[in-house]
């Protein structure tokens, strides 16, 4: 469902894709993703706007990251973010 995507985005997440285990496409990849517009989720409670993190049944956590606004959205109805 990339084609929705304009060509620096398809790229980033391409770029993305590459990045497992290499040490200089990782850091390929922080430079662009500096140079994107990324999406967050947040508290909707948090009056300074505290980013929501996912931890894992492990105790990893982690920060989304998303690429687009519609990613966002679909990962907020799949998590359950748009409840109050």
């Amino acid at each position: 469902s990339g084609d929705e995507f304009d060509g620096p985005t398809a790229a980033f997440r391409r770029l993305l894709k590459e990045v497992a285990g290499d040490e200089r496409a990782r850091v390929d990849a922080l430079v662009v993703l500096s140079q994107r517009t990324v999406f967050v989720a947040t508290w909707p409670t948090d009056p300074d706007g505290g980013i929501r993190t996912l931890t894992s049944s492990s105790g990893d956590t982690a920060m989304p990251v998303f690429s687009g606004l519609e990613v966002l959205k679909e990962a907020a109805q799949r998590f359950g973010w748009m409840n109050p």
